[in-house]
C-alpha cells in the first residue's frame, strides 16, 4: 500500500495580530516542517504565506500530539484574519496514481469553504457542453 503524499501552499495574506499567527503557526503539527514565508509591502506592512511538504494535521486544544484537528487549525485562522482579506490553502496529493486531490481551503473573517478542482472541472464541462446533468467516471 502506498502512502499519501501531499503538498500545501498559501496565497500571501494579512493578519491582524502578527503574534498570534507566529504562536499558531508554530503550534499546528504537520508531517513535515510547515515553512513561514513574509512579504514586505510598499507601504510597510507585511504579508504571510505559509507551505508544507507533508500533511498538516492541525492543532489540539490540549496541545496532545495526536490528537490534532485541522477544522480547529482553520477556525484559529480564521479570527485573525481582517475584513477584505483570505487566506486561500491550496492541497496537491496523491497516493501513487491511484488518486489525485487538488483541492483549496477558502478562509475569511466571515466563513471557510472548500472547493474541489475535479468537482468544479466536472461543472465546467457541464456547461461547455451544454449538459446540465453531464457525469463522468473518475477513479478516486
Amino acid at each position: 500500500m502506498a502512502d499519501y503524499n501531499a503538498k500545501y501552499l498559501t496565497n500571501y495574506f494579512s493578519v491582524t495580530d502578527e503574534a498570534k499567527f507566529k504562536n499558531l503557526m508554530k503550534s499546528c503539527h504537520a508531517q513535515d516542517e510547515i515553512e513561514i514565508y513574509e512579504k514586505e509591502q510598499p507601504d510597510g506592512t507585511v504579508k504571510y504565506s505559509f507551505g508544507c511538504l507533508g500533511i498538516i494535521d492541525g492543532i489540539s486544544e490540549d496541545n496532545d500530539e495526536g490528537d490534532e484537528d485541522i477544522g480547529l487549525f482553520y477556525s484559529s485562522l480564521q479570527t485573525i484574519i481582517p475584513p477584505g482579506e483570505a487566506v486561500i490553502i491550496t492541497e496537491i496529493g496523491n497516493e501513487k496514481l491511484n488518486y489525485l486531490i487538488a483541492c483549496c481551503t477558502v478562509i475569511t473573517c466571515a466563513g471557510i469553504k472548500n472547493i474541489d478542482a475535479r468537482d468544479e472541472a466536472v461543472k465546467l464541462a457541464a456547461v461547455m457542453l451544454n449538459k446540465p446533468d453531464f457525469i463522468t467516471q473518475m477513479d478516486y
